[in-house]
């Protein structure tokens, strides 16, 4: 219930995309991450906050990792996914994007 709540915190701060803020989520994070350390969805949201953060290296370093360690885990993957056709990597894209075609049941949120 804890990490639920600090998890929420730190999404309703990354949503004004102020660096101030970014900077709190971090923190909260983080500290959620000490209590859950193999939750993927509170690795996708610091994913996030490093991207808010301009760190793209980390970001992208985050999203591998989640996305190998939990590849059922859609999120991080479409993260990876949408960040690889920004950049025009469209093939690196849809690879990412091509397992998630095949399944047959999603998470709501999904």
């Amino acid at each position: 219930r804890r990490v639920k709540q600090m998890s929420a915190t730190a999404v309703s701060l990354m949503k004004t995309q102020k660096l101030e803020d970014a900077n709190q989520a971090e923190k909260i994070l983080k500290k959620a991450l000490e209590i859950e350390p193999n939750s993927p969805n509170l690795l996708n949201n610091l994913a996030g906050v490093y991207q808010i953060q301009g760190r793209m290296e980390k970001v992208y370093q985050l999203l591998l990792e989640t996305s190998e360690k939990f590849p059922n885990y859609a999120f991080s993957r479409i993260s990876l996914a949408r960040l690889k056709i920004d950049e025009g990597k469209i093939e690196e894209g849809e690879e990412l994007l091509k397992p998630l075609t095949t399944r047959k049941r999603f998470h709501i949120m999904e």
